[in-house]
């Protein structure tokens, strides 16, 4: 994954000029997502996700998302619900790539039930992350980025690659992976622009 996200930065600085323009930065998207755990073969939970960025000015941007996964595992049904909000800032690097920073708050909700059993926990994180958006093609966007999340329980950096393909200049899909220390997150999303 880091080799990913190496090539995606290298890309990204390096593109030819023929781009025709910068990251958009006003967007909503729907997700569906698979988490891949390293060490838990027998539970793969998959679900959908909703995420939205806007742009305020001509630099900062706000961010908020909710999301939904489960799976079963033993006649136990397992499900994971996530909400984060967050403000970030963008700084163009040339014509067609910006680097940003993004800092936010997610709140964890954890479900575990079966017969005559149910379990809930809750956390909050706080995360930061930097990366580099690159319009490398009129209809091609790459996104690289780490991230650093801290919990209550535990501290995880986490590398994301995703390239989105545009349709039209308000209708894109893309596809993305995140490695964390624990687990592979897959992705693919379809994407307005507005």
């Amino acid at each position: 994954m880091k080799h990913t996200f190496i090539a995606l930065t290298l890309a990204a600085v390096f593109a030819s000029p023929v781009m025709a323009k910068s990251p958009d930065w006003t967007f909503v998207e729907g997700n569906y997502i698979k988490v891949d755990f390293d060490d838990i073969a027998d539970i793969k939970p998959d679900g959908f996700a909703v995420n939205g960025s806007y742009l305020v000015d001509e630099n900062i941007f706000v961010t908020a998302s909710v999301g939904r996964v489960s799976d079963g595992f033993q006649n136990i049904d397992l499900t994971a619900k996530v909400a984060s909000v967050g403000v970030g800032y963008r700084l163009g690097v040339n014509t067609y790539t910006d680097a940003y920073g993004e800092a936010s708050a997610r709140y964890n909700k954890l479900r575990a039930s079966g017969a005559g059993f149910r379990d809930r926990d809750s956390d909050t994180d706080l995360g930061v992350k930097i990366g580099l958006r690159s319009r490398v093609l009129d209809t091609v966007e790459l996104d690289g980025s780490v991230g650093y999340n801290s919990t209550d329980f535990m501290d995880d950096t986490s590398f994301t690659g995703k390239a989105t393909y545009y349709f039209t200049p308000s209708i894109a899909a893309g596809v993305s992976i995140s490695a964390g220390s624990d687990e592979k997150i897959y992705g693919g999303n379809v994407r307005w622009v507005f």
